[in-house]
């Protein structure tokens, strides 16, 4: 899109190539309404029919494995608050308002950054705008009261990944030197009348900002448009791991093909228990009418005159259904192996000083990235703030790298057992989860456990 006059809106390619990705890796951390029932997550079977697909969409129920992967590593940068310097003489009484309502809508300022952070994690990246109201033309507020009556200092936008539809670089300097960011606006409403919606593009350029709607003959200008004076695009990118320029890889990417794989063997197992639930009576010698008048209850029964006619019932044998039982947890120790790597790449029952050391300086490169990319990000929105202002102050921000792989590894023991506590992972993957991370004895068997624990033993 030119800046300038976009009257031919055209994603970033970068954008078309990793919105599908976005909307995964959104729809597999919400979880349940974002994945249930929804059949680009379920497909259909060759030979399904309607009927058999409609009971299968109804039942699915989804396993989520990405938050906790999500939470882990967001939990580790967030486990201090980030330490904010605003120079020698502290922050500004402006930038005190900001501190305590980031968003003017009262979120702190380590709400709102534990937000953006955590939702980094969770698409690959995501972004924050900077902006200021102003007033009318001349007019100047008197007093700090009044600014913060009127709201007239700088605050902090959440923007989506799936927002930022294209931007573009100053080819010598390598700044941004423009984004457009698409949001879904209401311009019509009334009173049995429903609600009227339109695609809106913002865009910002180092110079000032402009606002376009999609009309009848395409983006049109709505005659909203400004200067900043900034010099830089008011835009920050949050990135969990930058593939490109603006473009983020997700926390749980690496699991989330195996994600949907157990969603879907999980339906087609349970769709198999609920066909075989009830056995089949085969009814061998006797008449149709006979049959008929047979009712399955404790005070039914058949009467025939052919000596040799019988009833049996016919279930599956099982077979099938453990088959399909040790696929899932196959994939369930997969997802779980992926997920400890991420907090310990390396671990083993024995395994020597120097390949902790390693495994931890492993982790925290990885979890240190995370953090270090989260301290430019945040000092970067305070820069914008403070620019606005008319300020000059130095800022920096540092968020926690004091992390050691043992927390990681008690953070995911918990997520374990509480997802074997509300029944979304088996207590067999919990148990193996809990000695693979050294939390159990290394002699501990899992299979032993649990037939204990199913005779009733203490």
């Amino acid at each position: 899109m030119n800046p300038t006059n976009p009257m031919n809106p055209v994603e970033h390619p970068s954008h078309s190539r990793q919105k599908a990705r976005y909307a995964l890796w959104r729809d597999l951390y919400r979880g349940g309404d974002c994945v249930e029932g929804r059949p680009e997550y379920l497909p259909r079977h060759p030979f399904e029919t309607d009927r058999q697909y409609g009971i299968r969409l109804a039942r699915s129920a989804y396993r989520n494995f990405a938050a906790p992967v999500v939470s882990v590593f967001h939990a580790a940068i967030w486990r201090k608050a980030p330490l904010r310097r605003f120079g020698a003489a502290g922050p500004s009484p402006e930038v005190e308002l900001i501190l305590a309502d980031a968003d003017r809508r009262g979120a702190p300022a380590d709400r709102f950054f534990g937000e953006a952070t955590r939702r980094a994690a969770a698409a690959g990246i995501h972004f924050v705008l900077v902006d200021m109201p102003r007033l009318e033309e001349g007019r100047v507020p008197a007093t700090l009261e009044e600014v913060r009556e009127l709201g007239l200092r700088p605050y902090f936008v959440h923007v989506g990944a799936e927002q930022l539809v294209d931007w573009g670089f100053d080819l010598d300097t390598g700044e941004l030197s423009y984004a457009v960011v698409a949001e879904e606006v209401e311009d019509s409403a009334g009173p049995f009348c429903g609600h009227g919606k339109v695609r809106r593009y913002r865009v910002y350029t180092r110079e000032g900002w402009s606002v376009w709607r999609e009309g009848a003959g395409g983006v049109e200008p709505t005659g909203l448009a400004g200067e900043h004076g900034l010099g830089r695009v008011p835009l920050v990118a949050f990135a969990f791991e930058e593939e490109e320029p603006m473009v983020g890889r997700a926390a749980h990417a690496d699991i989330d093909s195996l994600v949907l794989r157990v969603y879907r063997r999980d339906s087609e197992l349970d769709k198999a228990l609920f066909d075989a639930c009830v056995p089949i009576a085969v009814f061998s010698g006797f008449r149709e009418e006979e049959v008929r008048e047979f009712v399955r209850a404790s005070s039914s029964g058949l009467l025939t005159e052919n000596v040799e006619a019988h009833v049996t019932y016919v279930e599956p044998a099982g077979t099938s259904l453990a088959r399909i039982r040790e696929a899932i947890l196959d994939d369930e120790r997969s997802i779980r192996e992926i997920a400890l790597r991420l907090v310990r790449p390396d671990s083993k029952a024995a395994e020597s000083a120097e390949a902790k050391r390693l495994d931890r300086s492993q982790l925290n490169a990885r979890v240190s990235a995370f953090a270090q990319g989260c301290s430019r990000a945040e000092t970067a929105c305070w820069r914008l703030a403070a620019a606005w202002l008319g300020q000059a102050v130095e800022v920096s921000v540092a968020y926690n790298q004091d992390y050691e792989a043992e927390e990681a590894g008690a953070e995911l023991a918990r997520i374990l057992s509480e997802l074997s506590s509300g029944g979304l992972i088996s207590r067999r993957t919990a148990l193996e989860g809990l000695k693979r991370l050294e939390l159990l004895p290394g002699d501990f068997d899992p299979e032993a456990e649990l037939a204990r624990l199913g005779a009733g033993a203490k």
